[in-house]
């Protein structure tokens, strides 16, 4: 089990995931913007692709953020989520919801596989197949958020003592090395409305800001909110979702025995009744 949260994204229709998203929907940007602003939730980059698995109508997707947990993620886990949107000068947190391991598959088998072809068309993808069956790096999201320097540690196994020399070859290369293993870490999480619930309305349960004289989140005082803190820190060391360094909000790893795991799906499942 994980915990994640994500910086969500001030999309503005001159983005380029708009003008992508338009080209593979066949919407005016001003449709998508509008459709977007009904949920506004969307992650910077749309990683994980819950905008895209509403417009394309398939599974969501994760794939270039947070390598160690793609990597350490398997069939069945389950990754609670949660979005810090910036509202003046403080961030509020809201709870997005979870989603459910299906399958982790290599980012080539979307261009290899006729069965991930349908995933083609989300933002999250790091390369493209080129006639001569080469996979070339290319991005679809922010010019300021770009992988180059580190695109190939995103698709990589993840192992540190690897990591200089896969950064040396994302620098050096814009093709896909043949002696390079890319790892299966592209996660693409259920769509059971059992297994995987992302929130129509997502709920706001916490804040921060500068006047805060702590690292830590304010969590709201009402019921659901301190349902939701009591699933996330109940069996956790933790008791923020922030941290107390430049990274603010690394994720919370959740190692639960069999009783305990037990006890958490109980938890989830009479919160996703509520909401």
């Amino acid at each position: 089990m994980f915990i994640v949260t994500y910086l969500i994204g001030d999309i503005s229709v001159e983005d380029p995931i708009l003008v992508n998203y338009s080209d593979s929907t066949g919407k005016g940007i001003d449709k998508l913007a509008g459709e977007l602003a009904q949920w506004s939730f969307m992650d910077l980059g749309d990683d994980p692709s819950f905008f895209a698995a509403q417009q394309f109508n398939h599974n969501i997707t994760w794939g270039i953020c947070r390598l160690d947990v793609r990597n350490s993620l398997k069939k069945n886990d389950i990754v609670l989520f949660f979005g810090a949107k910036k509202v003046m000068n403080k961030l509020h947190y809201y709870f997005i919801g979870w989603a459910t391991v299906l399958e982790k598959i290599k980012q080539t088998d979307i261009w290899t596989d006729e069965r991930y072809f349908c995933f083609q068309k989300n933002s999250n993808l790091l390369f493209y197949k080129m006639e001569n069956n080469r996979f070339h790096y290319k991005e679809k999201i922010f010019e300021k958020y770009k992988h180059r320097k580190e695109w190939l540690w995103k698709i990589s196994n993840g192992k540190k003592g690897m990591k200089n020399a896969v950064l040396l070859l994302s620098k050096e290369f814009k093709t896909i090395p043949e002696v390079f293993d890319v790892h299966p870490n592209y996660v693409i999480f259920s769509n059971s409305t059992r297994e995987t619930v992302i929130l129509n309305q997502p709920i706001k349960v916490a804040w921060h800001g500068e006047q805060i004289n702590s690292y830590k989140e304010i969590w709201d005082q009402n019921l659901i909110a301190q349902e939701i803190k009591n699933l996330v820190f109940q069996f956790s060391k933790r008791d923020s979702l922030r941290i107390n360094n430049y990274m603010r909000h690394r994720h919370i790893h959740l190692r639960l025995n069999e009783q305990q795991e037990s006890e958490f799906f109980s938890l989830l499942e009479k919160l996703r009744l509520k909401i």
